[in-house]
């Protein structure tokens, strides 16, 4: 067995092939239009996050992408304003904000924004972080 494994004795793995390994399946950046199809309530047990305790709203999303074909896509949002150690604002509460303003219910009930997001086509902007090998939701709006 051993003289099996010397074919890769100058074989190694690097980061560049395993962020391409990780990016496979990942979106190119861009909008794509969509609809929340599953809204999922999420309690963060993390310790160390600052949405510790928090319930999220999980959301399922179908992306419909131009070849006809419809990708999954999953985000997290929450109504309140909360803030990283950095005091940035955290992306479930951006993602909750765009929400409530794509489906026009801002001022209203968070019940009524995720129940107005799972009836109507919403734009979802969707970054690649090759870096991280990972995609990044940056803003939801109203489908025209």
């Amino acid at each position: 067995m051993s003289e099996f494994l010397d074919v890769w004795k100058d074989s190694v793995v690097t980061g560049e092939d395993l962020n391409a390994a990780k990016s496979e399946g990942l979106l190119a950046s861009n909008w794509y239009e969509g609809q929340i199809q599953v809204v999922e309530g999420r309690i963060i047990d993390k310790a160390d996050s600052v949405l510790f305790g928090k319930t999220l709203a999980h959301c399922t999303v179908d992306l419909y992408l131009e070849d006809g074909k419809t990708r999954k896509f999953w985000f997290d949002a929450i109504p309140d304003q909360i803030r990283s150690a950095g005091g940035r604002l955290t992306q479930a509460s951006k993602n909750g904000a765009y929400l409530a303003q794509a489906t026009g219910t801002v001022g209203q009930s968070f019940k009524d924004t995720m129940t107005q997001a799972m009836q109507i086509r919403m734009k979802f902007k969707i970054t690649l972080d090759t870096k991280n090998a990972k995609n990044w939701l940056n803003e939801i709006k109203a489908a025209a």
